[in-house]
């Protein structure tokens, strides 16, 4: 556990092992093995909003508004992570009261004054 939460990945990626691998390493070696879990799911239209059902109700970040959107549909909340190829989207995330954050150290920011 991390800033006093679990944290989960989960991401679109080819429907391989190895690339799944890759993926994983990455991650454990760029944020070290504080996942709870690391979910790889295969590129299709829909893919997360299954897995969004099937985990506990809680904050999902991403750089995609359909990913958002989605996991709002689902009960969680949401934080848009901005960069400079979704800006058109940045505009919706703030009509809709969406967080927007710059980087993954002002999540954790975030994270840590949101679990005290």
């Amino acid at each position: 556990q991390a800033l006093g939460c679990k944290l989960f990945v989960v991401s679109s990626c080819p429907n391989d092992t190895t690339s799944e691998q890759h993926r994983r390493c990455c991650l454990n070696r760029h944020f070290g093995d504080v996942f709870e879990d690391i979910a790889c799911l295969s590129f299709s239209f829909d893919n997360k909003g299954k897995y969004f059902i099937s985990v506990p109700k809680g904050i999902v970040v991403d750089d995609s508004i359909f990913n958002i959107n989605k996991a709002l549909q689902y009960g969680h909340e949401g934080i848009l992570i901005a960069i400079k190829q979704n800006g058109k989207f940045q505009r919706e995330a703030k009509a809709k009261n969406i967080i927007i954050s710059h980087n993954l150290l002002e999540v954790a920011d975030f994270l840590k004054s949101h679990n005290n």
